[in-house]
Order: C-alpha cells, then sequence, then structure tokens
C-alpha cells in the first residue's frame, strides 16, 4: 500500500532536491541553450545520456525518461515552441514548452557550463488548451474502474451549483484523505476546550509508511499540532493513529457524519492505518469478512476484540505491494459530494491553525498557488486508490472544493494521469 505522500506533479519525474521560490529573471546563455537542448529532446526523445547528468540517470534511468517524454508527447501532441525560459538562481530556472494541446511548465537545474548537464527537472503545470467542464468530465469518464469529481463553490448554505461534476456522489475508496475526519476532531476538541493544539501527546504504536514517526521511538513526547501537521503534510500514518487513539475513536466517528457524510454508517467505524493494512492481510480474511457483516456498533466491539491481531507484527509489506488489496471493503468511503462538505465544515468550523496546517503542502505550481488567496490540500494512494481534495479561496473571497477520486479493484491506476485531471480541475477555479 502507498498512501499519500508529499506529491509533487509526477508527470515526469519527483526530485530529489527542491528549488528556491526566488524571483525570475532573464536566464544566462548557458541556461537558455541547455533549455533549447531540453526542447529537442522532448520532441525527439532519444539518448537521455546526452543530455542528463549521471547522477540523474542513477535515479531515474534512461528508459524511463525516454518513456516519460513520449508519454507527453502521446498525451499532449508535439512540442511546438519554447514559450519561455527564466532564470531564479544560478544553475535553476523554469522552462516553459508550449505542446499541440497544452502548455506545460517546468523546472529545470543543471551543472555549471563545461560539460553541462541537466540534473534535475520537474512538470510543474500543465496548461490544457481550451479546457472545459465538458472535457474535463469526459476524459474522467475514460478512466477504467470507477471514478468521481466535483468542483463546486462553497457558501453560507454549503455546496453550491458545480462548476463541473462527474458521479459526484459515486462512493469510493479515498485513501488518506480520510485524514481529514481526524483533523476536523483534533479541531473541534481545541475549539470546545477539551484539548489544546500545544497538548503534549506521546507517540503510539508504530504503523508502516508513509510518514516519518513510524521509526522514532515510541512514546517521543509532541504536540497535537505536530502531529496533526505530519499528519497532513507528508500524511504519516504513525502520528495518524497517535491523534485518533487521543481523540477516541467514536468522537472521530462522529465527526464523519457532522461534517456532512451522506451514509456515514457505511464507512464506520474509522479504522486507524494500522488496522486497515493488517485486515488487508491475507491471514485476516476470516476477521475481514466478518467485520464487513456487522454494523458500526458491532465493528466496534470485534476491533477491540482483536486488537492483538491488528498491529504492526500482523502486516506483511509484501502483500501490499503488488495489486489492489481488498480496496471495496477496507478502506474508508466517501463521495466527492462527501468530501466537499468535509472541507466546506473544516473551512467555516476548523480554525485558523487547521488551514494552515492544510496549506503546508499543496501540489500546484506555485504560480497556480499565488493566483489564489489561500489553497489548501489532503490527498491518498494506495495501489489501485488514489483521492485528492482541495480548499480554494479566490482572490475574489469567494471559496471553492475541488474533490476527486479513482478507484480500479483488478490492477493500479495511473497515478500520473490522475493528479493531471485533478491539476486541471483546480485550474478551472476562476
Amino acid at each position: 500500500m502507498r498512501w499519500m505522500r508529499r506529491w509533487g506533479l509526477l508527470l515526469f519525474m519527483s526530485l530529489l532536491f527542491s528549488f528556491a521560490q526566488t524571483a525570475q529573471a532573464a536566464p544566462s546563455a548557458d541556461y537558455q541553450r541547455m533549455a533549447e537542448r531540453l526542447m529537442s529532446f522532448l520532441g525527439d526523445p532519444k539518448s537521455p545520456e546526452t543530455l542528463f547528468d549521471r547522477s540523474f540517470l542513477d535515479q531515474v534511468p534512461p528508459a524511463q525518461i525516454l518513456g516519460l517524454a513520449s508519454a507527453l508527447i502521446a498525451q499532449h501532441g508535439k512540442p511546438v515552441k519554447l514559450d519561455g525560459v527564466t532564470q531564479s538562481a544560478l544553475h535553476t530556472g523554469t522552462v516553459t514548452v508550449r505542446y499541440t494541446r497544452a502548455t506545460v511548465m517546468m523546472q529545470m537545474a543543471m551543472t555549471p557550463a563545461n560539460g553541462a548537464r541537466i540534473i534535475g527537472l520537474l512538470v510543474t503545470g500543465v496548461r490544457v488548451e481550451g479546457d472545459s467542464a465538458a472535457r474535463l468530465d469526459a476524459d474522467f469518464r475514460q478512466l477504467k474502474g470507477r471514478a468521481g469529481l466535483l468542483i463546486t463553490q462553497l457558501g453560507e448554505g454549503g455546496l453550491r451549483i458545480p462548476l463541473a461534476e462527474t458521479d459526484p456522489d459515486e462512493r469510493l475508496a479515498i485513501a488518506s484523505v480520510f485524514k481529514l475526519w481526524v483533523l476536523a476532531e483534533a479541531a473541534r476538541q481545541v475549539r470546545s476546550g477539551k484539548r489544546g493544539w500545544d497538548d503534549v501527546l506521546r507517540l503510539g504504536p508504530r504503523s508502516l509508511p508513509s510518514g516519518i514517526t513510524q521509526n522514532w521511538p515510541a512514546g517521543t513526547p509532541m504536540t497535537m499540532q505536530g502531529l496533526a501537521t505530519l499528519m497532513i503534510s507528508v500524511s504519516d500514518n504513525t502520528a495518524t493513529d497517535t491523534l485518533i487513539h487521543a481523540l477516541g475513536r467514536r468522537n472521530v466517528d462522529a465527526m464523519v457524519a457532522d461534517a456532512g457524510h451522506s451514509d456515514a454508517e457505511r464507512t464506520l467505524p474509522v479504522l486507524t492505518t494500522i488496522e486497515a493494512f493488517a485486515l488487508k492481510m491475507q491471514a485476516q480474511t476470516d476477521l475481514r469478512n466478518e467485520l464487513r457483516a456487522r454494523d458500526s456498533r458491532g465493528a466496534h466491539a470485534l476491533l477491540q476484540a482483536n486488537r492483538a491481531r491488528l498491529n504492526h507484527g500482523a502486516v506483511n509489506p509484501a502483500e501490499l505491494a503488488v495489486k489492489p488489496a481488498s480496496i471495496d471493503a477496507i478502506e474508508w468511503f466517501a463521495s466527492p459530494s462527501d468530501m466537499a462538505r468535509l472541507l466546506d465544515h473544516i473551512r467555516r468550523e476548523a480554525g485558523r491553525e487547521a488551514l494552515s496546517i492544510m496549506a503546508v503542502n499543496v501540489p500546484l505550481p506555485e504560480g497556480e498557488i499565488r493566483r489564489f488567496r489561500y489553497a489548501g490540500y489532503k490527498g491518498g494512494s494506495e495501489i489501485g486508490v488514489m483521492a485528492m481534495a482541495f480548499l480554494i479561496q479566490a482572490q475574489s473571497g469567494d471559496w471553492y472544493a475541488v474533490a476527486g477520486a479513482w478507484n480500479n479493484a483488478d490492477e493500479a491506476i495511473d497515478q500520473e494521469k490522475f493528479t493531471a485531471l485533478m491539476q486541471r480541475a483546480v485550474a478551472l477555479v476562476p
């Protein structure tokens, strides 16, 4: 299982370094020449060894680079023009390439001029020419399996007339997007005075990645806000489970309904991440089937009675690495409309700290983020599942929710394709 970590725009590759967010300026002659060489390669992908540095190729094999460059052509047509080159530091900057059907923005880093090579490349945005709600709906409906999308303005009365939608009431597995329920419950307990964001909690039993705290000493003291920030920004599973235990599972369950879920009973109880991992194991088939047959009260009791079977030692990660594992049974479920109502609840009720946490890691190009007054995000993925939920405030002050998910119980989904579709959805927000 691969839960949502820090999502860059993975149309091309993810970097092992970061670019400084500094002012863009006219490129040097060396950087301009490298951009032109990149443009030539993208139009006729071959011999990446002549363009990319060995340090880059050690991380991304030449065959993968060729395949991904070809995929850009297949999706957007041939590159026809180098539309802009700017530089933000001595050897890094932005390259904009116009394809037949889209404009693709990339951040590029290069070695010094002598024997210059590309040492980093990241696609940071795609603008599809003439995109529309109808085109986006058509592309969503071509996804293999089940998928749903909703782009809607948020108002005092909740969801308003949608800007775009594809089966917005389809009940789908949402992977780590469920962590927004935990964030909302944490905020509710702070608002009621029961807890404070600066409360110190002890790190609980470890889960599996994603995240970083799974290898920290058990019982490490952490503030509730620190745990929540890790849970949302890097989708830390151990931090998430620690919060669920501290807040109380039944309280988190109550938040599912309070935040506007249309059929909360069918997704309760809210599993911890380690329970979900363990229940997907072949050795737990009997327990999994029994859990599905019970209502939420019975399921609570069953989980409590079988705590010894649902821990880190019960999980064989190899069973989760090949194909979708019980994504129709052991998961967290919501429709795009449910996710939009949850985002609206957080907007109205959760407070400044929760909104700040959601804004730490938003997988949008920097220029797109700057287009909005506020952008917050949570996503999630495992094999066969991907979901993304954006909370946006436009410069006008209007609020929007952009929520979508894609499930395929038979095979892995194309995460890069789904990321691109969701970026297009955000681009439709005025």
